[in-house]
């Protein structure tokens, strides 16, 4: 298997394919899931433009395809489909999520974080272990978007409470 394909970004959005396929079909998905769910987006929206940007060229090379077909697979898997995403996740939380599930914001702000840490914890020993694509970077910079991805994680799951309640507020019942 071509491990260009087996990448942080593929993962992602697989997951958050099966989980809006799951959400459709259950009348309560955990509002810490989906935090964790977007906030993998963000981070591929982020990182992925900058990894694309930045080392397109040796990753082109490396996955052997053009800068052309990799910058086009960039738009598409790393703005389009996340932020299709993103928007399905905020109407699921406004119009379809209990508005009762974080009566403790510090309980559901670490569970967020720790599930976001597992999942990131996994793709870097399956990337270390040489299953998954290690974007042809070297150490020094895979730890630079490790602790880019620690800080966003942190950030934003101290604000999803806040941000989950103005959504509930604006709920469009149906």
């Amino acid at each position: 298997m071509n491990k260009c394909f087996n990448t942080l970004t593929n993962w992602t959005l697989v997951i958050n394919f099966i989980a809006t396929i799951i959400s459709l079909f259950i009348k309560i998905m955990p509002l810490y899931l989906v935090t964790v769910f977007i906030n993998m987006l963000l981070f591929i929206i982020i990182a992925g433009n900058i990894i694309i940007i930045t080392h397109g060229k040796n990753i082109a090379n490396k996955c052997k395809t053009t800068k052309k077909k990799l910058d086009f697979t960039n738009i598409i898997q790393h703005i389009i489909i996340p932020i299709c995403f993103i928007v399905y996740w905020c109407w699921f939380i406004r119009n379809k999520s209990n508005i009762n599930q974080i009566s403790k914001p510090f309980v559901f702000i670490m569970i967020s974080i720790i599930i976001s840490f597992f999942i990131a914890a996994i793709y870097f020993v399956l990337m270390k272990l040489d299953i998954t694509f290690d974007y042809d970077l070297d150490q020094k910079i895979l730890w630079l978007y490790i602790i880019g991805y620690i800080i966003l994680t942190i950030g934003f799951c101290i604000l999803s409470p806040t941000i989950i309640r103005t959504l509930q507020k604006n709920r469009i019942n149906i």
